[in-house]
């Protein structure tokens, strides 16, 4: 297993993320994008395996999570932001620094955030797991009626009265700064998602010209269901893209769902990341 360096990225506005190397052996590099309140440790086991097949790899926290969580300006911390100045910051020091080619795995917040990164041009080819749009209208029966519940009355009580979204509010470990949970909420209420909450949304989606594939879970029911991964996968304007449906029995899993795609275990699901890297 190869040493791991950790360093900052500095944005555009002068924050510093936290972030991580993976020495590989090859002229390539994987940016590894979190999903929401997820710390970059997390994708630890994926950044090793494909570090292993000769791929450079940088993983990083958002504004507001794990190593990034202190920042100078706290009400900077958003999911539009996300995009636009940390991912955006991330793919721009890639560019500057490494020579070769730059490709992108995302989990779940990624794949929004990922359009509005201006930076996203430089990216070969991206592949994002259980990213979806996040409208209502893409979820189904109980889990539609949990996830409403989620928007319109657990995100609005507790950034009222405590700020930050504690992490047992959303399934996580760590508190979600308030206009994170907030860009949350929006993008969820918002019948188009995020395509039709941030500004120009139609636009930066459609404008996407990184081959992307997306791959979604049968059984990932309240975080990210097919049919939201497919609604998402659409929106994207790319002319090279693809959208896998994986079934935890067809490789002998109990399950997949929304977090177990990036566990070591699970590595034989990653052969079709790189598979997908190496047809360019």
């Amino acid at each position: 297993m190869r040493n791991v360096e950790k360093f900052t990225i500095k944005t555009t506005d002068n924050e510093d993320l936290a972030a991580r190397y993976f020495p590989g052996s090859d002229n390539k590099l994987i940016i590894i994008a979190p999903a929401v309140g997820i710390p970059q440790g997390y994708y630890k086991h994926i950044a090793h395996h494909f570090s292993e097949k000769g791929y450079q790899i940088i993983t990083f926290d958002y504004r507001g999570i794990g190593g990034s969580r202190q920042i100078s300006n706290p009400e900077s911390c958003s999911l539009y932001n996300w995009g636009l100045l940390d991912l955006d910051s991330v793919i721009n020091y890639a560019k500057n620094t490494y020579s070769g080619d730059i490709y992108l795995i995302g989990h779940s917040i990624a794949g929004q955030v990922f359009p509005i990164a201006k930076n996203n041009i430089h990216v070969k080819r991206a592949y994002f797991a259980a990213s979806q749009n996040l409208s209502y209208s893409n979820w189904q029966g109980y889990h539609k009626y949990l996830v409403s519940i989620f928007w319109k009355i657990i995100i609005p009580f507790f950034t009222k009265v405590n700020g930050p979204l504690p992490g047992f509010a959303y399934g996580g470990n760590q508190p979600l700064p308030k206009n994170v949970a907030k860009d949350w909420r929006l993008w969820g209420i918002t019948p188009e998602g995020a395509i039709g909450a941030i500004p120009e949304g139609k636009e930066r989606y459609a404008q996407i010209i990184t081959p992307t594939k997306f791959a979604a879970m049968t059984d990932d029911h309240l975080f990210a269901p097919p049919k939201a991964v497919e609604t998402l996968y659409h929106s994207f304007g790319c002319k090279e893209k693809e959208y896998l449906l994986l079934n935890p029995k067809d490789f002998n899993m109990k399950e997949i769902g929304h977090f177990n795609f990036f566990k070591k275990e699970k590595h034989i699901l990653w052969e079709d990341i790189d598979q997908w890297f190496k047809k360019s």
